[in-house]
């Protein structure tokens, strides 16, 4: 009786996911900062399978694609509004942006900012804010929809 009512009150219960509610993208910026204060050549070959050479850059590139796909499925529930989980994609992005902005003003502790690299994740993030809104106000629109017919 006890095991059972632990079991009801457990599943009543919230479950609490910091990581759920932390954007993604995220991910890829530490990444960026870990290797570009690590690497001195990020140009340089990280590894090669076959006739195919990746350098640092690339796997970054890459990493980062792969999660900003992933994170889209976040917004992609039908008749879940998802604006929250888009807007923190934006913060991300506009936190981004103005690092990048600092770094190319000239401000000595992020000049690792300014350069080709961080300006192609800053526009993958930007894409996938766009793409985020679109497909969760596509999934709301069609759900909404859906309740009209029936």
């Amino acid at each position: 009786m006890v095991t059972s009512a632990l079991a009801a009150a457990a599943m009543t219960r919230p479950r609490r996911r910091i990581f759920a509610r932390v954007p993604m993208f995220i991910l890829p910026v530490l990444l960026y900062v870990v290797v570009a204060l690590s690497v001195t050549n990020v140009r340089a070959t990280f590894f090669s399978i076959g006739p195919y050479a990746l350098s640092w850059v690339e796997v970054l590139y890459l990493f980062g694609f792969f999660v900003a796909m992933f994170e889209l499925l976040r917004v992609a529930n039908p008749g879940v509004d998802n604006t929250s989980e888009a807007l923190r994609m934006l913060f991300v992005a506009v936190a981004m942006l103005v690092l990048f902005v600092l770094g190319a003003a000239g401000l000595p502790v992020l000049q690792i900012f300014n350069n080709t690299e961080f300006l192609i994740l800053l526009m993958v993030s930007a894409t996938q804010v766009v793409l985020a809104f679109f497909i969760n106000s596509a999934t709301l629109k069609r759900s909404i929809g859906m309740s009209e017919e029936g």
